[in-house]
């Protein structure tokens, strides 16, 4: 009778849970479910497929109303360049006509306002993301504001300039992939999940060579950053010798390991490998290895290991498999595929926490048993054998690095706001894709530690990959004691759609023009957006003028990198940490295209546009390196492990409490100063020769008089 009603209970919980999933309602308020639909996935559009869209016909002006519960996560202006090529901008005012027009003049070709419209994202309860486009607003919505079922999101407008009716357009995502837009409303359905493409396990010689020079081809044509790191001399040879080691049929991820080493060659840690084929792994077998190696310091050390070897943590190891510690680090180093301009910071955490697991990955030597013979600093050789797992077993290796790892990192929100004494105050954020009702806590927040006249201010951005730049704009406004810029200037290659746009799965060759704000620069490649505004203004109400300090270390990337930049290049505060993972001057981090490669079927970000951040020179960050800290802090293996708690946030609580801080000589407070100072230093040195002839001349004269 108990596993009657269990089973009963289920098939209740699972019948519910179908229903709800199927129970969205009909997003043209007054119609019927199925009414009036144009076009449904898998269609075509004056020969333009339609892979996923929804677009329903409805009388211009009717009102949309929500179709579930959930949560705003987009709401701006947006223009269809193709069904999947889009430009947008931020809904200012309600003024929908005016605004309309006013972003078709800022696009340099010619186009009709009528098709420029709403879009709006809803996630549901369940996850989905329901985006709803061809909209005339009916009020602001904020990011992170809470939307009931039923509830009117604006009026019928028109969506896409090739259907020249009123209508809407829904697409949905899950876990940010395309899904079915029809089945939640109760239709049949025309979608076609993606299917994983069947790729060969082994590679022909012709279609390994034409997909490496597909790569080389697209990385030439769209990189913007390409040669900074690497000559084109250097990279075109680089290129020929990969194609001529291509002597015969080569594994998927042996090719793979081939591409990683040309990305790690360019230096880009926006440059990324995203996936591979559906293939699984041909080993029944399964080996981890039972102790774990890292390089700290330029030393091999054992950094974790079962209970019953812990008498080796922390011993320095001189040979692995016979292999010396220096030359498997120098060949390891080759395979950093997150490796920024010339950054050491992120390369030397990968060679310290997964050593072994990268030499068990790229090196041919390693055993596929994950067996391992290590020479030890006082002679001493020792077989550690790898152990088999089933299933999802995990080799329990100690110390834990939990704590390290989720620093900064919180399980039910994306920031965190907490008073650490009566005088300071600490924001953590573990991302800056945060939504406007998160920013606006943010700020509030702020606004209370200043009424409250706190003295310190310690913003974390450790383990931070980044996020939406306007947020680092927003979060910098608080604190600013002066008007800042973002940027300096935003270059690309081309303002037109790529050839390498027929490989890509998030563009096509219909893109059409994908940049129009850019312009040519006599003299230099590319095009060019130069910041057409000198100066970003400060929030005057919700400003924090009091000591700030910013937590950085190797995992501080892309955006992470840029809001203790402006706090460095400002002299708004103090950097405490370790290098951050992305470069200071410049990165490549904005407008990507996905790659696939068609015979691998290897996917690879590119991205295609570079940020400039800086363009003078600052003596405390070389060039290629990232944000240096004011007050570093070296890996060890004791924070690694936890054992005294949050080193990093410790060692900043103690600079407070010694009340160090920047030399009052570095504090600066305006603009024009700053300019100036740029300014005046660089001709100091002159001054200073001419002093210096000056009174040579007056010594001799004097001299030769007093003979």
């Amino acid at each position: 009778m108990k596993n009657l009603l269990i089973s009963l209970w289920f098939l209740i919980f699972c019948y519910t849970g179908i229903a709800q999933d199927n129970s969205w309602l009909w997003p043209v308020k007054g119609n019927q479910s199925g009414e009036n639909i144009l076009f449904k996935p898998q269609t075509y559009i004056a020969e333009e497929l339609n892979f996923g869209k929804l677009f329903i016909g409805a009388t211009i002006g009717n009102e949309v109303i929500s179709p579930a519960d959930g949560v705003i996560t987009s709401f701006f202006y947006m223009y269809f360049e193709s069904l999947e090529n889009s430009t947008c901008c931020k809904v200012k005012y309600l003024n929908d006509e005016k605004e309309r027009v006013a972003f078709a003049n800022r696009k340099s070709k010619p186009i009709d306002p009528q098709y420029i419209s709403v879009s709006l994202g809803i996630r549901t309860n369940s996850g989905k993301i329901i985006y709803i486009c061809g909209l005339r607003p009916a009020k602001f919505f904020k990011t992170g504001e809470k939307i009931t079922k039923g509830e009117v999101i604006g009026r019928v407008g028109y969506v896409y300039y090739k259907i020249p009716k009123p209508c809407i357009s829904i697409s949905v995502s899950e876990n940010g992939k395309p899904a079915d837009p029809m089945s939640p409303f109760g239709l049949k359905t025309s979608f076609i999940n993606p299917k994983n493409i069947k790729c060969k396990e082994v590679l022909s010689v012709e279609e390994i060579k034409s997909d490496l020079i597909i790569f080389a081809d697209a990385l030439k044509e769209g990189h913007p950053g390409l040669y900074d790191y690497i000559s084109k001399i250097d990279f075109e040879a680089l290129i020929q010798k990969s194609l001529s080691s291509i002597k015969q049929p080569m594994s998927t991820t042996d090719f793979k390991s081939l591409l990683t080493t040309i990305i790690s060659s360019i230096r880009d840690s926006h440059l990324n490998i995203l996936s591979t084929t559906n293939l699984t792994s041909s080993t029944k077998e399964i080996y981890i290895p039972t102790i774990s190696l890292g390089w700290l310091n330029d030393s091999l050390v054992v950094n974790r290991t079962i209970e019953s070897d812990k008498n080796y943590l922390g011993r320095k190891v001189i040979e692995v498999d016979g292999i010396t510690a220096d030359s498997l680090k120098s060949f390891l180093s080759s395979y950093h595929t997150r490796s920024d301009g010339y950054v050491e910071s992120y390369p030397d955490f990968v060679l310290l926490t997964v050593g072994e697991l990268r030499y068990f990955r790229y090196h041919p030597k390693a055993s596929k048993k994950r067996n391992l013979n290590l020479t030890f600093v006082n002679g001493e050789i020792v077989t550690f054998k790898g152990e088999k797992i089933r299933g999802k077993a995990c080799m329990n290796l100690q110390p834990i690095w939990r704590n390290y790892y989720l620093a900064n990192k919180y399980k039910t929100a994306n920031f965190q706001l907490k008073k650490l004494s009566n005088q300071t105050a600490y924001i953590g954020l573990g991302t800056f894709d945060l939504n406007e009702i998160e920013m606006e806590e943010i700020a509030s927040y702020v606004k209370a530690i200043s009424d409250s006249s706190y003295q310190h201010l310690i913003i974390d951005v450790r383990n931070n990959y980044g996020g939406n730049e306007q947020n680092v704009i927003k979060l910098f406004a608080l604190i600013a004691q002066q008007p800042f810029s973002l940027v300096v200037s935003r270059k690309i290659n081309n303002k037109d759609s790529y050839q390498f746009f027929d490989n890509c799965l998030n563009y096509g060759p219909e893109s059409g023009e994908i940049f129009s704000n850019y312009f040519s620069i006599e003299g230099k490649d590319g095009f060019y957006s130069v910041n057409d505004s000198s100066s970003i203004i400060l929030n005057p109400i919700n400003n924090f003028k009091g000591k700030v300090y910013v937590l950085t270390n190797e995992r501080s990337f892309s955006a992470s990198t840029i809001f203790p930049a402006l706090v460095h290049k400002h002299k708004r505060g103090i950097v405490v940490g370790r290098e951050t993972g992305s470069t200071y001057y410049h990165m490549n981090a904005e407008k990507f295209a996905d790659l696939r490669l068609p015979n691998s079927c290897i996917v690879i970000q590119i991205p295609l546009v570079q940020i400039v951040f800086d363009t003078i020179p600052d003596p405390s960050i070389p060039w290629g390196r990232g944000v240096m800290p004011d007050y570093s802090v070296n890996f060890t293996l004791s924070e690694l492990a936890w054992e005294n708690g949050d080193s990093i946030l410790n060692y900043t609580r103690e600079l407070i409490k010694k009340e160090k801080y920047l030399p009052e000589e570095k504090v600066t407070l305006n603009k024009e100063h700053i300019n100036e100072t740029v300014t005046t230093n660089n001709h100091n040195y002159l001054y200073v020769l001419i002093g210096i002839f000056v009174l040579g001349l007056i010594l001799y004269y004097f001299n030769k008089n007093s003979k």
